[in-house]
């Protein structure tokens, strides 16, 4: 009976043992696989000589797929047809439906296009490489590319090399070869002959190699190209014995060269000109947007109505966006404007005309209770101040009252300023006046008291719209901050040399704090200055038109150089800060 039992016993244990042998499939827990795919052969071998076939077969020892292979799959020099890229099984298959070059060096960068199937661990900067000459080109260059204006590294940008170096090429004429930027704006070719080349980057946002829109940023070198590779001794020291003398090992090793280009990436800033939007806001306001800052103002004229001074004119910082007001109530009651435009724009040929647009503006609408209403600014004057009521007010600056509408009459004799003192608020008497550039704008300005609470009183009619509109009294209490609440930067430039520099402080957020313009003063104080890490860039001006100028690839001028302090500058309250700047 036991014998049977242990007969029927291993029986049933061989039989589970069996089927559990027999389900495949991916192994449950241990270790995630973190290896990327190996290459175990190919047809032919990478870096093979005269190649003449149309197929490449290059077998890996996993199962593998291809990710973003449009965008990371790099031929150089490129084919005028795309291969045919398929996965078989375990293998990657290429077929070239184009004709290859004679005596060429072709590469065929993966970059990490190819990963494995179960955990997507890439191939990273895979290249496969023949020739069809009995030579493989071996030569190599690299460099960074850095957006001009703040010198952040230009990812993802092409570049280009061109053996016909005349400089049309990039305008005509796909590269030689081809190569991106990674995260940090860095470049390599490898691979390439022995030539001069001009070098080209590109961020092509019509993926066709060639420089033909304005949209798309540039960068270039003054100078071409000529690879190079240099032998270069290192000695080292190899302990063979403690009772010997140690060896003396000489290494030969290959330096590229040049292996340290650098192209500041900019857009030429050629946008065409043209007319964005005409809105009708309020029913006697009009908002006119530009997509460029205008040379001239624009000829506007209501076409429904005889009056030629029924409106005015206001434009914001940039003059890129204009305010129409309309005066005439004929004008701004009606339900319908007929409005005519004769502005800039540009044409086809890149330069500017005049173009005519009319436009057909009716008075916006909202609902309320169910009601249609028009919207309507006339009912009041509006202003902003750049401090609220129970706010606190930095010691160093002026109150700035900003009036949103037209002014015709200014009371700021009606306009009071309160000290408080004990439990009273006693009147002082600060300068009050009107901003030279900006008539919408009133200046306040006092010497404050440390730690000082303060009363403003706007009283009624001191502004009074174009629509006979006046404000309504306002009172605003404050106080105001002291002066060890801040912090002081003191700034020598290094090598000025009479050159024109735009030094500019930065905040955390790389927004612009103060600007000091200057060729020959070499020493700047920046005041009263928050808690916190601030940045110092300076600009190269080199037309000394106060400003960062683009560059022009047809004019072969570069950009405006830009340089930053090496470090970040951290500000404290009641310290003061002295740092040199070497331009």
């Amino acid at each position: 009976m036991i014998k049977y039992f242990f007969k029927y016993f291993l029986f049933f244990i061989s039989i589970f043992i069996f089927i559990d042998c027999a389900n495949v499939g991916a192994p449950s827990g241990g270790p995630k696989d973190t290896q990327a795919p190996v290459v175990i052969s190919s047809y032919p071998k990478n870096e093979s000589v005269n190649f003449n076939d149309k197929k490449i077969k290059i077998d890996f020892d996993e199962y593998i797929k291809l990710k973003n292979l449009n965008k990371n799959l790099i031929i150089s020099p490129p084919l005028n047809k795309k291969p045919d890229v398929k996965i078989k099984n375990k293998s990657l298959i290429i077929s070239i439906k184009d004709s290859l070059q004679k005596n060429t060096t072709y590469t065929f960068n993966f970059n990490d296009a190819i990963v494995d199937i179960n955990e997507g661990n890439p191939k990273s900067n895979f290249k496969f490489v023949f020739s069809t000459g009995n030579i493989i080109d071996s030569l190599k260059i690299s460099g960074q590319i850095l957006n001009a204006f703040d010198l952040t590294p230009a990812k993802n940008i092409f570049v280009f090399l061109y053996k016909n170096t005349n400089d049309t090429m990039p305008l005509k004429q796909k590269p030689y070869y081809i190569t991106k930027t990674n995260k940090t704006g860095n470049f390599e070719f490898t691979n390439i002959a022995k030539s001069n080349y001009m070098i080209f980057a590109l961020d092509d946002k019509n993926s066709n190699f060639i420089f033909d829109s304005p949209s798309e940023n540039i960068a270039f070198s003054d100078t071409l190209i000529k690879p190079d590779i240099k032998i270069i001794e290192k000695i080292d020291t190899i302990k063979t014995d403690t009772l010997q003398n140690d060896s003396i090992v000489v290494f030969k090793l290959n330096k590229y060269l040049p292996n340290n280009i650098k192209m500041f990436l900019f857009n030429e800033n050629q946008k065409k000109q043209f007319l964005v939007s005409a809105k009708r806001v309020s029913k006697e306001k009009l908002i006119l947007i530009f997509n460029k800052t205008l040379k001239t103002t624009p000829l506007i004229k209501l076409l429904n109505n005889s009056n030629k001074n029924c409106f005015i004119i206001d434009t914001n910082a940039t003059n890129d966006t204009l305010n129409v007001w309309i005066t005439d109530s004929l004008a701004y009651n009606a339900d319908t404007i007929h409005l005519l435009i004769k502005h800039e724009i540009t044409d086809s040929l890149q330069k500017i005309t005049l173009k005519t647009d009319t436009f057909e503006l009716t008075k916006p609408t909202y609902l309320k209770n169910g009601e249609q209403k028009f919207n309507n600014n006339l009912s009041k004057t509006s202003f902003s101040i750049n401090v609220k009521n129970k706010g606190i007010l930095d010691i160093y600056k002026n109150i700035n009252i900003s009036l949103n509408t037209p002014i015709k009459q200014k009371k700021i004799n009606k306009i009071y300023l309160y000290q408080k003192k004990d439990t009273s608020f006693i009147k002082i008497n600060p300068k009050i006046f009107e901003d030279s550039l900006n008539k919408q704008k009133i200046v306040l300005k006092n010497k404050w008291e440390e730690s000082g609470n303060y009363k403003l009183v706007i009283n009624d009619s001191c502004f009074c719209s174009i629509y006979n509109v006046c404000n309504k009294s306002n009172t605003i209490y404050f106080s105001v901050t002291k002066f060890s609440d801040y912090g002081n930067l003191k700034i020598t430039l290094d090598s000025i040399n009479n050159k024109n520099i735009i030094l500019q402080l930065l905040d955390s957020k790389k927004n612009i704090v103060k600007i000091y313009f200057t060729n020959t003063n070499n020493s700047f104080n920046f005041l009263y200055l928050k808690p916190g890490k601030y940045y110092l860039k300076a600009i190269f001006d080199s037309n000394n038109n106060k400003k960062w100028d683009t560059g022009n690839y047809k004019n072969k001028i570069q950009p405006e150089r830009i340089k930053f302090f090496d470090k970040e500058i951290n500000i404290r309250a009641n310290w003061d800060v002295e740092e040199t700047f070497e331009l």
